[in-house]
């Protein structure tokens, strides 16, 4: 999936741990990547989701949904096909690295 971490949340997140970096270099890190996932996964498990309905992968995007960047409508919905082709290449490597 794609992620887009919260910039006003992630400092303290990723401070807590051991992460220190500039938000964006922050998107780009594997080991923060990692960290999400691993939280997500643990989310996943506390709601009881089973193996196939949790989250396989993520892409770590650093910047929000907005009108402005044209994934939005202005009542704030995400506009799914725009969303779908400014993220293709993205997508397809997520589901191209990961095993089923």
């Amino acid at each position: 999936g794609i992620v887009v971490p919260d910039p006003e949340a992630t400092e303290a997140w990723a401070r807590k741990r051991g992460f220190e970096s500039s938000y964006a270099e922050l998107c780009k890190s594997e080991g923060y990547k990692k960290a999400i996932m691993e939280d997500l996964v643990k989310l996943g498990q506390q709601a009881g989701l089973y193996s196939f309905e949790q989250i396989k992968a993520i892409y770590l995007h650093y910047e929000m949904f907005s009108v402005q960047n044209g994934l939005l409508t202005p009542t704030l919905k995400a506009k799914r096909p725009e969303m779908r082709n400014y993220f293709r290449k993205q997508i397809e490597e997520l589901y191209a690295n990961t095993s089923i």
